[in-house]
């Protein structure tokens, strides 16, 4: 069992609990108070999975991802539960605590020469800047680089390490997906279906509902492959797989299959994109709305996300669907533990 702050090994009967939800696990008290008032605070009370009770991590062989390790549940998780809620750790909170780099150190690569470390089409400055802050340490660098996750949106761009979320395994349909709470700097993992008690959580590597032909995607709807799964084309999305985590997508994989949810709510994406350039006001919003019935049946996050999208296309043409959002929060704060409810109740 692992201190939820610093990682830190806690020996049987040593480690302290948080006295309120017995969800938070600290090797001290210093660090309890620490991870209360960066986060703990805001998340105590609410309902998620624990680690090595409601799931665990394992080695394995011969994943898509080489050798390494993968995240069962131990128990039955319904759509919408949160299965872990994790700090992020930035580049210069690694830096300054020998015990985080201690944790992050056993990450995969295990081989930093298998990995080599170049900047590509696809890095952002922002992740070649947050790499700079490692020095000399080259290990550091490949493993914070092949295991950071984030979340890109108005607010800015947001990116860490969650040392336990980095263990999960990649799927291009997964059952599970994260989110990150900017306020407390957490992320959340949750069902994005019913996951069964022994079976693999996955999430996908690449945001299947990033915008493909807007918001700073290269695609060029003219050429490029316009039956996307995620971040762009299909070649965009695997060539993305390969040249950060050497994932290559076997025969059976979903991505090659026929047309999945995914990929066909890409698709009206990007229908609603030429219309929108095509002024065409009442088709585009047509599309949008098949969009957002296709997904009815998702997790509520994915439905908040694909509402808020058709909202900024819309916005981007001047019209206004403040009744499309209000009846989202509003379906949301239906329930008072959810990340909307805690997000919104202000």
């Amino acid at each position: 069992m692992f201190c939820c702050h610093c990682y830190t090994r806690c020996a049987d009967g040593s480690q302290k609990y948080c006295g309120n939800c017995r969800r938070g696990v600290y090797c001290s008290r210093e660090c309890q108070g620490l991870d209360w008032r960066s986060g703990h605070k805001k998340w105590c009370g609410v309902v998620y999975g624990i680690g090595g009770k409601d799931w665990d991590s394992m080695a394995v062989s011969g994943t898509k991802g080489g050798i390494g390790c993968k995240v069962i549940a131990l128990r039955r998780f319904e759509r919408d539960d949160r299965i872990m809620i994790e700090r992020l750790l930035k580049p210069e909170d690694i830096m300054a605590d020998d015990r985080l780099k201690s944790a992050v150190e056993p990450l995969e690569p295990n081989d930093q020469n298998v990995y080599a470390l170049r900047r590509t089409a696809d890095s952002s400055q922002e992740m070649m800047d947050a790499l700079g802050v490692f020095g000399d340490r080259h290990d550091l660098k490949v493993k914070y680089a092949r295991n950071a996750v984030g979340s890109h949106d108005s607010r800015g761009d947001f990116g860490g390490i969650c040392v336990e979320m980095s263990k999960i395994q990649h799927a291009c349909e997964p059952n599970a997906a994260t989110y990150l709470d900017v306020e407390t700097m957490r992320m959340v993992l949750h069902a994005g279906r019913v996951i069964e008690a022994g079976e693999e959580i996955t999430i996908s590597y690449t945001d299947g509902l990033d915008p493909t032909c807007y918001g700073g995607m290269d695609v060029d709807p003219a050429k490029d492959n316009l039956d996307p799964v995620s971040n762009g084309s299909i070649g965009k999305h695997k060539e993305r797989l390969w040249e950060q985590y050497r994932i290559v997508c076997e025969r059976g994989c979903a991505c090659n299959g026929p047309l999945t949810k995914l990929r066909a709510s890409k698709r009206l994406e990007t229908q609603m994109f030429r219309m929108a350039m095509a002024n065409d006001v009442e088709g585009m919003l047509a599309k949008g709305m098949e969009r957002v019935r296709l997904h009815s049946d998702d997790a509520l996050r994915v439905r908040f996300r694909v509402r808020q999208q058709l909202l900024a296309q819309a916005g981007s043409m001047g019209i206004i669907l403040e009744g499309l959002k209000l009846y989202e929060i509003a379906r949301a704060l239906t329930r008072p533990d959810s990340e909307e409810a805690l997000t919104f109740r202000n």
